[in-house]
């Protein structure tokens, strides 16, 4: 980080520490330390007032505010707090990546440079990964320059998982019939197309995406090896919290 960035991360500790002592000296809403307390969010800037200028600063806002807190003596929970309170479940990350906007949200086209990608839209979902690796990432409804986040090969292959290295299973959002309903810019989502980008879910699924997958497969669109590597994924993650919800009874006296 620059020098710049360094200040304000510093000054987020401090500003995390601080909040923690009024909460506990204002009569109006007193906590005591040890407190558990959960902070959740992004830290993306989408105007002017919604952050600082830098996005690896933004990025890191509620990890540097949770150093704060535990450092003025409040225990954080949002550490690790899936894992170790609910061990057969999962946590999922979202929206990857560019959701910048509710408006025609299943339509949208986020147009947007590389630098700006990984300096704001992936910087967030990078420190996540590399720092915590969550279980799952759901990608987004909007394309990323004229493709849908789901079937975005580059996005999902090339960055997240060899470029941050995530082992975790991909799941679309919820593709439901408004995204096929009536006249469109862009094609809806394919399941065949979401798997041979990498994708391990299509959500909540249903036989249209059954058919459209062995269509693709037959047809080329995607191979029978991508879908075993999607497959293999899935299976893992579930043997992986089976044996940790397992693990977890077997402690208990």
């Amino acid at each position: 980080m620059s020098d710049y960035e360094k200040e304000h991360s510093a000054f987020l500790r401090r500003f995390g520490g601080e909040c923690a002592v009024l909460l506990k000296t204002d009569g109006a809403f007193p906590l005591d330390a040890p407190c558990d307390l959960a902070l959740y969010g992004s830290g993306a800037r989408r105007t002017v007032k919604g952050g600082t200028g830098s996005g690896e600063v933004n990025s890191r806002v509620f990890v540097t505010a949770e150093d704060g807190l535990e450092a003025a003596g409040f225990r954080v929970t949002s550490k690790g707090w899936m894992d170790q309170r609910h061990p057969s479940c999962g946590t999922t990350i979202k929206h990857f990546a560019a959701n910048n906007q509710e408006t025609n949200r299943y339509g949208s086209n986020s147009l947007v440079s590389e630098r700006a990608m990984r300096e704001i839209y992936l910087r967030g979902f990078e420190i996540a990964v590399k720092e915590s690796q969550p279980h799952a990432l759901m990608t987004s409804y909007n394309l990323l320059n004229g493709t849908h986040t789901s079937e975005h090969r580059d996005l999902i292959e090339d960055i997240l998982r060899c470029e941050f290295g995530f082992r975790g299973i991909v799941m679309t959002d919820w593709i439901i019939g408004v995204l096929n309903a009536g006249k469109k810019k862009y094609p809806a989502p394919n399941a065949a197309r979401i798997a041979a980008a990498g994708g391990d879910l299509v959500m909540p699924g249903g036989p249209g995406d059954l058919k459209a997958l062995l269509n693709g497969l037959k047809e080329g669109a995607v191979t029978r090896k991508q879908l075993l590597i999607n497959a293999s994924r899935v299976v893992r993650m579930a043997k992986k919290l089976t044996e940790a919800a397992n693990a977890k009874k077997e402690e208990k006296p």
